[in-house]
Order: structure tokens, then sequence, then C-alpha cells
């Protein structure tokens, strides 16, 4: 995979584990995605996704952005 953001070379961790409902969306959980910066997926419902992005890798966050999962899925 492949961000002009997070760079050739990316690595994710589950920080919070997922709980879902049968097969739908996650509800709750945090994913954390590293390459040149980082960006922490922080589920807050099924249809809504915070991502907490920190653009240098620095440890603070430059910008939260507001997604839902059909938006992620593209």
């Amino acid at each position: 995979m492949k961000s002009d953001f997070l760079g050739d070379n990316m690595d994710y961790e589950t920080i919070v584990p997922l709980q879902a409902t049968d097969n739908q969306d996650p509800e709750s959980g945090e994913i954390l995605v590293t390459g040149g910066g980082t960006v922490r997926i922080v589920i807050e419902s099924g249809a809504s996704v915070r991502l907490e992005i920190d653009v240098d890798g620095d440890g603070t966050v430059d910008d939260y952005q507001y997604a839902t999962w059909p938006a992620l899925r593209g």
C-alpha cells in the first residue's frame, strides 16, 4: 500500500480491539497507521470515524478529520 502522506512503507497496529456486531462496520476500537507520519483511526460508532493526523510523527496531533466507513473504503 502507498500513500502520498505516509509514504511507501506503512505499518498498522490495533491499539484498542475492534468491536462489531455480526458483519457490520466496527462500532469501537483504535488503529494506528505509521509511515512518514501517523494516523490514529478512532472508531466512534458504526457510522463515525475520527482520524488524528500527526504529519511529522512527533507525537503531536496536527489535524483532526471525521469520516464515515463508506468514505474510508472509497
